[in-house]
C-alpha cells in the first residue's frame, strides 16, 4: 500500500492547482471623444465552486450628465478550473434613465460555439475566447500562474469574433492613477484585430489587474479609454 501511495505521489507531483484571481472592487474613469464621460465601477466575485462574475456599471459624471442619461450594466461569467480560466457568457444592458433600451447576450453553447441570443447569430467554437470586459482578467490570470499567451486568443463582440494579433507583449511601462496622480509600474500589451485595436496596461502590484485600457473601433474611428482611479480593493 505504501508503495502505491509513493508511486502515485511521484506521478502527480507536477500537477499544481492554478492560482485563483482575487475578488476585487475597482473604479475607472471613462474617456471618449477627448473628454471625460463618466465612471465605470467593476466588481469581481468568485464562488467556492469556481463560478465567477465580473459586473461593470458605467454612468455619466460631471458635465456629461447634462447631455445624456444613458448608463450601462455589463456582466460576464467565467469558470476558474484547477488549470484554466474559461469564458461562459456576457450580457450588456443599456438604460436611458430607468428605461431598458437594449440588451445584448452572448452565451457559450454546450458544443463550444457562441450564441448572440437576441439576433440568433452563432459564432464558432474557440478554445481561448473572451469579451473585452474579461480579456484583461485572463491576461492577469496568465501572469498569476506564469503561463504564456496561447497561440490563438480571440476577442468576442456581439457583431464579430476576431483573433488578436499581439504587436507588443508585457513591455515595462507606467500608468497614472487618476485620483492622486500616482505613477505605478505596468506591463503593456498591444493587440491588432480586424475590427479594433486594443492596448492594455496590467499592474503587477495590483495582482496584474488593468490600470488602463484603450479600445479603438476601426470602423467608427472612436477610442474609449478606462483609467484606474485608485488601487483596487481586494480581501
Amino acid at each position: 500500500m505504501r508503495y502505491w501511495a509513493w508511486l502515485s505521489s511521484l506521478l502527480f507531483a507536477g500537477i499544481v492547482q492554478a492560482a485563483a484571481l482575487p475578488n476585487f472592487h475597482a473604479e475607472y474613469d471613462v474617456h471618449a471623444l477627448g473628454m471625460a464621460l463618466g465612471t465605470s465601477t467593476q466588481q469581481f466575485h468568485c464562488q467556492a465552486d469556481g463560478v465567477c462574475t465580473l459586473t461593470a456599471c458605467t454612468e455619466p459624471q460631471g458635465l456629461a450628465r447634462l447631455f445624456t442619461s444613458e448608463h450601462f450594466l455589463e456582466q460576464s461569467a467565467l469558470k476558474q478550473t484547477p488549470h484554466n480560466l474559461v469564458w461562459e457568457r456576457y450580457r450588456k444592458q443599456k438604460f436611458d434613465g430607468d428605461r431598458l433600451v437594449k440588451t445584448v447576450t452572448l452565451l457559450r453553447q454546450p458544443d463550444g460555439s457562441v450564441l448572440y441570443t437576441e439576433k440568433k447569430r452563432t459564432y464558432p467554437q474557440r478554445d481561448h475566447l473572451f469579451d473585452m470586459l474579461t480579456l484583461p482578467l485572463y491576461l492577469a490570470w496568465l501572469h498569476q500562474n506564469n503561463q504564456p499567451l496561447p497561440m490563438e486568443l480571440y476577442l468576442q463582440d456581439n457583431n464579430w469574433q476576431d483573433r488578436i494579433q499581439w504587436q507588443v507583449r508585457a513591455v515595462p511601462d507606467t500608468v497614472v492613477l487618476s485620483d492622486d496622480d500616482r505613477e505605478v509600474k505596468a506591463l503593456r500589451y498591444e493587440g491588432d484585430l480586424l475590427h479594433a485595436r486594443i492596448t492594455l496596461w496590467l499592474v503587477p502590484t495590483f495582482h496584474h489587474l488593468p490600470g488602463r485600457v484603450e479600445v479603438v473601433n476601426k470602423e467608427k474611428q472612436k477610442t474609449i479609454v478606462l483609467q484606474l482611479r485608485k488601487e483596487p480593493q481586494t480581501p
